[in-house]
């Protein structure tokens, strides 16, 4: 009675494995949108949908959530992500570092880039981002780390920035903007 009560558990435990397994993360879809919109998505090989997401490469995870993506080129091995920003991580509302440097992404910074409330590390720097930079940059008020130059940047540096009291580190450089950005961070 005993053997068939253990392989009963056994049975559930890895019908439970297989499943929870099957379930798809919104953090996982939002990943795996983002590497095909990708001119080059061969570059993020370990991004398989075969593994946990929380396994790839330059995802950091916490209880399955992406709390940190790192794809500069340093954690690429000079291998650099070619395509549009992808307004798809913006759906990764419990990332708390965003680095995305050295790479050539193009495109403009969505204004959706306000839903990532708990992010204290934005680095776009060194790539080919374009157009103004949105007013909702000042609603991120955690970021202790932004990072925005050089890119293709035009206009005026939203007012709105001055809601950053916390930044620590803070780069515009290399973009054609005008205003002040002297009431910013600490």
């Amino acid at each position: 009675m005993s053997f068939g009560l253990v392989h009963c558990f056994f049975i559930v435990f890895i019908l439970s494995f297989f499943c929870s397994n099957a379930v798809e993360s919104p953090d996982r879809e939002s990943l795996l949108s983002f590497k095909n919109s990708l001119e080059n998505p061969q570059v993020l090989l370990s991004w398989s949908p075969s593994v946990s997401h929380c396994n790839w490469t330059g995802v950091f995870c916490n209880e399955g959530r992406v709390t940190s993506l790192v794809l500069s080129t340093h954690t690429l091995a000079a291998n650099q992500l070619k395509g549009p920003l992808s307004t798809t991580l913006f759906s990764l509302t419990s990332l708390v570092v965003l680095d995305l440097s050295s790479n050539q992404l193009y495109g403009e910074v969505s204004p959706e880039i306000a839903s990532l409330s708990r992010l204290e590390v934005l680095d776009l720097g060194y790539n080919r981002l374009t157009g103004e930079l949105p007013s909702r940059l000042g609603d991120l008020t955690r970021l202790q780390t932004l990072r925005l130059g050089p890119n293709f940047f035009t206009g005026k540096i939203p007012p709105e920035l001055g809601n950053l009291v916390q930044l620590e580190s803070f780069d515009l450089s290399g973009n054609s903007l005008t205003g002040n950005n002297h009431q910013m961070g600490n």
